[in-house]
């Protein structure tokens, strides 16, 4: 799980995120998201993330098994509520 999610921008059918570690440093990460009408068809709408939102994620990682990217396969906000839908 990562957590500390600082900012988050749709580009298309990718997310590109500042992760903070435990130590403190930030790091962009990429992550899969899946098609538009797939997100949208599970409840992401434009609005759904803003800049500046904090989500903790859950990814599939790269196959290579290098950090800085995957598959996003849950979100949920700082409160506790689960973005979109599960397939």
């Amino acid at each position: 799980m990562l957590e500390n999610i600082a900012a988050m921008r749709c580009l298309e059918k990718r997310a590109a995120q500042a992760v903070k570690a435990d130590d403190g440093t930030e790091r962009e990460w990429s992550l899969e998201m899946g098609a538009n009408v797939y997100l949208y068809n599970l409840g992401w709408r434009p609005g759904t993330v803003k800049a500046g939102d904090t989500l903790k994620v859950t990814v599939a990682p790269l196959r290579s098994g290098k950090s800085g990217g995957g598959l996003l396969l849950e979100a949920t906000t700082a409160d506790g509520k689960t973005l979109g839908a599960s397939p």
